[in-house]
C-alpha cells in the first residue's frame, strides 16, 4: 500500500468565520425564534446554548494553540481531558435538539427549510 500524504489544515484560516457565522446564528435565533417558536422561553435557551458552544470553541482553540502547548510552562496536558469532557457536553446539547426536531413548536424556520 502506499502511503497518503500527510494534509495539513491552517485552522487559522476557518477559526474567524465559524466564530462570525456562530455569532449570526445566535442573533437570528435571539431576534426570530420566538415569532416562530410556541414557548418563548425555548428561543432564550437556544440563544443560550449557541453562545455557550462559542465561548467552549474558543477555550479549545485556546487551550491548543501551538504557541501556548509549546512555549506556556503552566500547560498541563489535563487540559485535554476537560476539553473531551467540555465536547461531550456540547454535544449532548445537540443531541438535545435533534431530539425535538420534530416538534412542530420547536423549529425555527418557516416550512421550505425543514424538508
Amino acid at each position: 500500500m502506499t502511503q497518503q500524504p500527510i494534509v495539513n489544515v491552517d485552522a487559522a484560516t476557518f477559526q474567524k468565520p465559524l466564530q462570525e457565522l456562530a455569532e449570526v446564528l445566535s442573533q437570528k435565533v435571539k431576534r426570530e425564534a420566538p415569532k416562530r417558536l410556541a414557548a418563548a422561553f425555548v428561543a432564550f435557551d437556544l440563544h443560550v446554548l449557541i453562545r455557550q458552544a462559542q465561548r467552549t470553541h474558543d477555550l479549545m482553540f485556546y487551550l491548543n494553540a501551538d504557541e501556548r502547548r509549546e512555549k506556556d510552562c503552566y500547560w498541563r496536558p489535563a487540559y485535554s481531558v476537560k476539553q473531551a469532557f467540555l465536547a461531550i457536553c456540547e454535544a449532548k446539547g445537540i443531541e438535545v435538539l435533534e431530539m425535538h426536531k420534530s416538534d412542530d413548536s420547536f423549529k425555527l424556520f418557516p416550512a421550505p427549510f425543514s424538508q
